[in-house]
């Protein structure tokens, strides 16, 4: 699959479609076509997210897994990677939101009591919606469209309705004990996280939030992990899959570099050069 596009979820939404922000930044939410996106993107997912499938159907591919979903399905995914294929008459409303909104979540409508297992790693979760759940799709659509004066309050407690009937019909407490697990902020082994994304162009601050971290625990974490900064660790590593590329592929060079999470060529050639004595094409040479 050729995926050349890469988009961060919810930010990169913000620039294209209507949204509804929650006052305390806890949630938004985005009314989405197929139109208004690329055929196949893969997408940096910042926020945990709970979509409904409207019309049409869509690929969601992680690294566990790949779900199909068609019209009335719901899907929960917590932040991470995932690469999206819509079909072209895709249509989906997407809920995003952080572990402070899941924290007020729980605590103002599941018992303290409930005794649960954590869960580590599971694959996302997929529920189907209801007539119930429906309703509190199209009320969040239409605070989406139109301008009312409480639509952030509106749309936050549509996703309340909405997590409360999964709730209510996933009576096996697994979802239930998963969002529990979310939000004890579990650290993410750096060297496993890095190896997987160095490709990618990611700031420190989605690093740092990506792994559970704040930004200056990152910080501290990876000079112990890798006894470098990050800028330095994450340059030497792509320099060093691109050498691996150049050598042991085809590929044109520029799209080695990009491969290997340089957006410009130039920058590319002048510091694969420093580090090895040979530009790129010398080396192919």
């Amino acid at each position: 699959m050729d995926v050349k596009i890469l988009m961060q979820f919810p930010k990169d939404l913000r620039k294209e479609h209507q949204h509804i922000i929650n006052l305390r930044n806890e949630m938004e939410a985005y009314y989405v076509f197929a139109k208004n996106l690329p055929e196949i993107w893969r997408s940096l997912q910042t926020s945990h997210c709970l979509e409904i499938v409207l019309t049409g159907s869509c690929k969601v591919h992680s690294s566990e897994c790949t779900h199909k979903l068609i019209a009335q399905d719901i899907h929960f995914r917590k932040r991470g990677n995932y690469t999206i294929e819509p079909s072209e008459d895709y249509s989906s409303l997407l809920y995003f939101f952080e572990n402070p909104f899941i924290i007020n979540f729980l605590k103002e409508h599941v018992e303290p009591s409930f005794q649960e297992e954590l869960y580590a790693e599971i694959p996302p979760f997929l529920f189907k919606t209801s007539p119930f759940i429906i309703a509190n799709t199209q009320e969040t659509i239409d605070v989406i469209q139109n301008t009312r004066e409480y639509n952030s309050c509106i749309a936050k407690f549509s996703l309340h309705q909405i997590l409360l009937q999964i709730l209510d019909r996933a009576p096996d407490k697994k979802y239930l004990a998963y969002l529990r697990y979310l939000i004890h902020n579990k650290k993410i082994d750096l060297h496993y996280y890095l190896e997987t994304n160095f490709t990618e162009n990611l700031d420190l601050k989605t690093l740092a939030k990506q792994t559970g971290r704040s930004l200056s625990s990152f910080k501290t974490d990876f000079k112990k992990e890798f006894h470098t900064t990050p800028q330095k660790w994450l340059l030497s590593r792509r320099l060093k899959h691109a050498n691996h590329l150049i050598k042991n592929s085809t590929d044109p060079i520029s799209d080695i570099a990009y491969q290997s999470g340089f957006e410009n060529i130039s920058h590319f050639s002048r510091v694969y050069k420093d580090k090895f004595g040979f530009s790129p094409i010398e080396t192919r040479k």
